[in-house]
């Protein structure tokens, strides 16, 4: 009875797993499909600007301007070596990343720097404040799961509001006592109060077939819960808003 019950709980265990690798792979393309606008976009200002100073260099009629031409395409280079660095640190395995301490801005500014140009496409505005210079303090966590969750909260975000007539997303940030809050909000109007305890249900989903696993929030959820904190969605924000509670020093022992 006992060997019973414990293939069982294996079995359980391996379709959880296949589950959260099957969400994963799903959330890598999401990623990747934000990394393919973050990067044209630099790299055609790359390719415009050096093919024209070519052919200035080739005649001999290159002016101060072009030398801050050239200072511009450095700096697109830096923007996409930092987009890949971020895709490269968060799409890792990261099953068994240790807790470390991290700056809540270095794992907000990981995710942010892979759905900017996605929001920029579809024309929504997006911005993160740090309240009470949140954007200094140290937490106890694992940042690449962090910054998985706030991706896939920026990127449902970004699908709830992409056909809105006002379109705009905003991470707040701020701090009480031991504990930090991360705000995710967008212009949506809130998640209906029928469906508001099921959003991180594994497979619970509103969006078209082929467009979402269900799994995200209840993966996010996951994570959260790891860090001993709490995900939830506010039901008084007149907006669609998720609030992330984590406890400073979390001790993961």
């Amino acid at each position: 009875m006992r060997r019973e019950l414990q293939k069982k709980e294996f079995a359980i265990l391996q379709n959880q797993t296949k589950a959260m690798l099957s969400a994963k792979k799903a959330a890598l393309g999401d990623m990747a499909s934000g990394m393919a606008h973050e990067i044209n976009s630099p790299i055609q200002a790359i390719q415009l600007s050096a093919e024209r100073l070519t052919r200035k260099m080739e005649k001999g009629t290159l002016t101060e301007k072009d030398v801050v031409s050239l200072s511009k395409i450095a700096s697109s280079i830096r923007r996409v070596s930092g987009i890949i660095n971020s895709l490269s640190k968060i799409s890792r395995s990261s099953h068994n990343e240790d807790f470390q301490h991290c700056q809540v801005a270095v794992f907000i500014t990981d995710a942010a720097d892979l759905v900017e140009e996605k929001c920029k496409v579809n024309g929504i505005d997006f911005s993160v404040e740090y309240l009470e210079e949140t954007d200094k303090v140290v937490i106890n966590c694992q940042r690449l799961h962090l910054s998985q969750v706030i991706v896939n909260l920026l990127n449902n975000a970004c699908d709830a509001v992409s056909e809105s007539e006002e379109k705009w997303i905003r991470i707040e940030v701020s701090q009480s006592g031991k504990q930090v809050m991360i705000r995710v909000i967008d212009s949506g109007p809130g998640i209906p109060a029928k469906i508001r305890e099921r959003v991180f249900d594994p497979m619970f989903t509103t969006k078209e077939i082929g467009k979402g696993t269900g799994l995200g929030l209840s993966i996010s959820q996951t994570i959260i819960r790891g860090h001993g904190g709490v995900i939830r969605v506010d039901a008084h924000c007149p907006n669609t808003c998720f609030i992330l509670t984590l406890d400073k020093e979390h001790n993961n022992d």
